[in-house]
Parts: C-alpha cells; structure tokens; sequence
C-alpha cells in the first residue's frame, strides 16, 4: 500500500491513477477520515484525464449517498448512463442494466418505457440473464 502522503502528492500533481486510488481511500476511510465528497472530487479529476474506472465509483457513489456526499440519483444515473456507453463490455453491461432499470422506473430520469427497453436489450444481448427477465415483464 503506497502511503497516503506519497498518494496525496502524485494526485496533485495530476497522475490519474492516483486521483483514483486517493477517491478509494477518502471513500472507505482508509489512511484517512472518510469523505465521500473528496472521493468524489479525486475520481472526476481522474476520469478527465480519461480513467475510466470511476465512472463506476461515481455511479456508486452518487446512488447510496454516505459521509459528506448528499444521495442525488439523477447524478447517479448520469454516470451510470456514462459507463454504458463508454465502459469496458463486462462493466457496461451490467451499466446497461442499471440504466434500463432506471428508465423503468423513473428512479433518477423520468419514466421511459422506450429507453427502458433499448438498455435492458443491450444487457440481455451481451447474455445478462437478469435484464432478459426483466425485459420480458416489463409493461408495454
């Protein structure tokens, strides 16, 4: 484990992955108090630079709120929509799912049987077991 001291350094000076790994450990307190919106801070730094891990921590992040970070799905859905799109096939896959269960239920975008449809297929198309139930139940 690189110490804090030595991660907070190379964060500042703009090396991505240690903005991401310094957003893990304001986001589990370890090495450091836990703060959810410095975490949030470090990982929107390191996907600028075009890391694409947090987007996911993002995701997480802004759907379960905790220690300095208000709950807003509507951020939430942002991000999760940004890792559909962009995110490695295993990841945006289940990206996909969240998105569709979204739109299905107007959890942080309005309700959008359309959209919920195309995202649930795209997850089901890449053999996600789950979004194929729920596609199948979904209400025309």
């Amino acid at each position: 484990m690189v110490p804090f001291v030595e991660l907070l350094e190379r964060a500042e000076n703009g090396e991505a992955r240690a903005q991401y790994e310094l957003g893990l450990a304001y986001s589990s307190g370890r090495q450091v108090v836990q703060d959810l919106e410095e975490a949030v801070n470090w990982w929107r730094q390191a996907f600028e630079q075009g890391l694409e891990e947090p987007i996911y921590e993002l995701a997480q992040a802004y759907g379960q709120g905790g220690p300095g970070l208000e709950r807003d799905l509507a951020e939430s859905f942002y991000w999760w929509l940004q890792a559909a799109k962009w995110g490695r096939l295993e990841a945006a896959t289940q990206a996909c799912w969240r998105v569709g269960q979204a739109y299905a239920n107007g959890v942080g975008v309005a309700q959008d049987f359309d959209q919920a449809r195309r995202w649930l297929a795209k997850a089901s198309e890449q053999g996600l077991a789950e979004a194929e139930a729920f596609l199948s139940q979904l209400v025309p």
